[in-house]
């Protein structure tokens, strides 16, 4: 008779849901492996959800280097900005230079050339050599044009020049002639010249003293035209003032050239007020050399004058003969006084070119200084460059490593976990499952 099987226990009863795999059946780890359902995509091919790890890292590393990039360009910009007022300044500065010689030409010809034109003599060497110097300084200040900078005030200057310009020619026709009578040759010049002092008002940057600079140029640029008005006027009252003598023209040459000394006085208190203390120091300086320089020739002359067996007159100071020429006393007396045109012609020309020495120091030195701001702009420019490119590609560099170093340990941490899920959990399970599952790891 054979014996029924024993039902199990009732502790194997409950071991849960899963019913372990007979005995008989192949193991687990050599049925077919079936794929596991993947979730359905979605989102587009380029949606960040779908991208790859590294991706995503790189992306992620990627926004502190474009925000880095941002400000490095910022800096950048800025200092490329700065190079490029600087180089503007150092442009304009130049121009200012060439454009104040340019002036002084003008007037150095008006005033030379008075004594030969006043006596005819158009032929003079003096009237040549005066008319060329002019035309030389009149090329480099086109030169200067040429390379100017886009400003709005430069070309209302510029604009307000070249419609005088053109005149030069006609006044050198006419000038100290009777169809520009009284004052109406210096005038002229004035209104041909003055424009081209008015563009020391553009500068600023590259100077010390930036705020005031352009308009310290302009006063001492203002005092040596006011001189230079009245070593021509002086001059064309001591040869050949106009006639009749106390008449409407002769009166018109007294006050222009009483005006001028006033012009000159307000222009020298513009330069102090407006010039630094050294500038300031430095007019007085030359100044009290000037008067030193007058006493030594004097002195000098008078010397010659009693070698020679000479009466000696000692010629009156500028001042002193200033004031005679203004209060309209005749040549021949100014003349019998020692107040000659030529004395009067020295004196005048060592003023004026104690302004012009001045006024050609300051452009010079605006001009230095612009370009000392423009190379370290350039420099500071080259720096700033280097630098945040250097930055970036550190950043870029590291977050390569860091995204590519990251990426990889994903990886590695990814196929560990396909392992377990799909090779050492499934056969641990199924070793459990069995009804003598002995030793498990």
């Amino acid at each position: 008779m054979r014996r029924r099987k024993s039902s199990p226990a009732p502790q194997e009863q409950r071991r849960g849901n899963f019913t372990p795999p007979p005995r008989s059946a192949a193991p687990a780890s050599d049925a077919p492996a079936v794929p596991a359902a993947r979730p359905p995509v979605s989102g587009g091919r380029y949606s960040p959800r779908n991208w790859r790890v590294a991706t995503r890292l790189n992306a992620i590393m990627l926004i502190p280097v474009l925000v880095a990039l941002a400000f490095g360009g910022l800096r950048v910009n800025s200092s490329l900005a700065t190079w490029r007022d600087a180089q503007d300044a150092e442009r304009t500065a130049k121009l200012v230079r060439a454009a104040l010689s340019y002036s002084n030409a003008l007037i150095n010809e008006r005033d030379r050339t008075a004594v030969p034109l006043l006596a005819g003599k158009k032929d003079d060497p003096a009237v040549q050599e005066a008319w060329n110097a002019t035309t030389t300084a009149g090329q480099q200040f086109r030169r200067a044009v040429a390379d100017m900078p886009d400003k709005e005030g430069l070309k209302r200057r510029l604009a307000a020049f070249e419609k005088v310009e053109p005149r030069l020619e006609r006044l050198r026709a006419d000038a100290y002639t009777t169809r520009l009578p009284g004052v109406r040759t210096e005038e002229e010049y004035v209104e041909i010249q003055h424009p081209l002092m008015e563009f020391a008002n553009e500068l600023g940057l590259g100077t010390g003293n930036i705020t005031s600079y352009g308009r310290t140029v302009y006063a001492v640029s203002l005092a040596k035209a006011a001189e230079s008005l009245q070593r021509s006027i002086g001059t064309h009252l001591l040869v050949g003032p106009a006639a009749p003598h106390g008449g409407k023209d002769h009166t018109l040459q007294l006050t222009a050239f009483a005006s001028y000394r006033y012009l000159e006085t307000i222009a020298i208190g513009e330069y102090t007020s407006g010039g630094t203390p050294e500038d300031v120091a430095r007019l007085t300086r030359e100044a009290a050399a000037l008067q030193k320089s007058a006493q030594e020739k004097a002195a000098r002359a008078r010397e010659r004058d009693l070698a020679a067996g000479r009466q000696f007159h000692a010629p009156p100071s500028m001042d002193a003969m200033a004031t005679a020429i203004a209060a309209g006393t005749a040549p021949e007396d100014l003349a019998a006084k020692g107040t000659t045109a030529d004395a009067w012609f020295t004196a005048a020309t060592g003023k004026f070119d104690m302004y012009r020495a001045i006024e050609k120091d300051l452009s010079d030195r605006a001009v230095d200084e612009a370009a000392q701001i423009s190379a370290d702009a350039r420099r500071s420019a080259f720096i700033d460059a280097a630098i945040v490119l250097a930055a970036l590609v550190a950043a870029f560099l590291v977050a390569g490593l860091m995204a590519r170093r990251m990426s990889h340990n994903m990886r590695r941490l990814r196929t560990a976990a396909f392992g377990i899920a799909e090779q050492r959990l499934p056969m641990l399970v199924d070793q459990l499952s069995r009804t003598d599952p002995g030793r498990v790891d």
